[in-house]
């Protein structure tokens, strides 16, 4: 969805004419930018530091990008080979969907979560992920 612009951030939906209630369209996580997704997933400072914390975790390189390609080029060509690779991307996975259901508790059930919750929660979904794929393997 990112990579065809479909994720439904709420400039997209402004865009679109769908009626937010109550719902301003900033970054849930600073509250100075339009909630793009660009913004959302790469250049919030909060996420910038999220994306740091998880590729160190792998003891991956981070570097600033600026969009979805140039971030899946990023994970996609990190020095990782074979079966740490598939895990790695696993992980990735995760970590965005963690990114996503964070931001809509923020938005729609006003939960703030902190850095180290939304760490948390990356690392114990791409878990549960990698022993699904293993589970399905054996």
């Amino acid at each position: 969805m990112f990579a065809i612009d479909r994720i439904p951030t709420k400039d997209f939906l402004v865009k679109r004419r769908v009626h937010q209630q109550n719902i301003m369209n900033v970054c849930p996580w600073c509250e100075r930018e339009q909630e793009k997704a660009d913004h959302l997933f790469f250049k919030c400072n909060f996420i910038v530091g999220f994306w740091r914390r998880i590729f160190n975790w792998w003891e991956v390189g981070w570097k600033m990008v600026s969009g979805f390609e140039e971030f899946y080029s990023l994970c996609f060509n990190a020095k990782l080979h074979g079966t740490i690779k598939n895990l790695w991307l696993k992980a990735i996975a995760a970590s965005c969907w963690s990114v996503w259901l964070a931001r809509n508790e923020m938005v729609f059930e006003r939960k703030v979560l902190s850095m180290d919750t939304l760490i948390f929660h990356s690392k114990m979904k791409a878990l549960l992920w990698v022993r699904a794929a293993f589970d399905e393997i054996v």
